[in-house]
């Protein structure tokens, strides 16, 4: 595993992030980091595998200042969704930099970026789109068996699963498989 390589992003990425009163998506900072002279060198024919590059050396600059700032009582907090700088106390610095992380191990490995080709971006990505359409179809089970439209909100799952819940319920004289699968279909759509 080759990690001891500095990523050239690591300062930008570093100065907008503590600019920063909030948190932000992986997206917002890939837009403003992405005309970086060190992203430019990664300009492969398919889009696809441009957007693994971008975002793979976007991770690894993450995952490099979250090691380094621990250090100075700083932690960086990775997802998708959510980066944010977060202030540290010896207690979480010290569990954080202890835990296995698979994800981190990955992103920090410079021969992770060297190997993916387009194939393999593509295997990635049919591979998503499959979990996804499953995740989807998943979804749609649990709203029939809670007798719910699609889009129905939280409060409405909620609700109907209660209801549900009380009528079925084995105490009340209910059906157990029935109960049990208004138990999943609500865990499989409550946030």
């Amino acid at each position: 595993m080759q990690t001891n390589i500095t990523n050239p992003l690591n300062s930008a990425v570093l100065e907008f992030l503590a600019k920063q009163a909030h948190s932000i998506t992986e997206y917002q900072l890939l837009q403003r980091v992405k005309s970086h002279p060190f992203m430019q060198r990664f300009s492969p024919s398919s889009p696809e595998l441009r957007l693994f590059q971008q975002h793979f050396l976007l991770m690894n600059a993450l995952y490099q200042l979250q090691e380094n700032l621990s250090g100075y009582g700083y932690g960086l907090l990775i997802h998708a969704l959510k980066i944010e700088m977060i202030t540290l106390n010896t207690d979480t610095s010290t569990r954080s930099l202890n835990q296995s992380d698979p994800l981190r191990d990955y992103y920090l490995d410079w021969q992770q970026l060297a190997k993916t080709n387009e194939n393999d971006v593509q295997t990635l990505l049919n591979s998503f789109w499959r979990q996804f359409k499953q995740g989807s179809t998943k979804q749609h089970e649990a709203l029939n068996i809670l007798d719910l439209p699609k889009g129905a909100n939280q409060a409405q799952i909620q609700k109907q699963y209660r209801i549900l819940a009380l009528r079925y319920h084995p105490d009340r004289g209910g059906d157990p498989q029935r109960f049990s699968q208004i138990c999943r279909a609500y865990q499989q759509l409550k946030h």
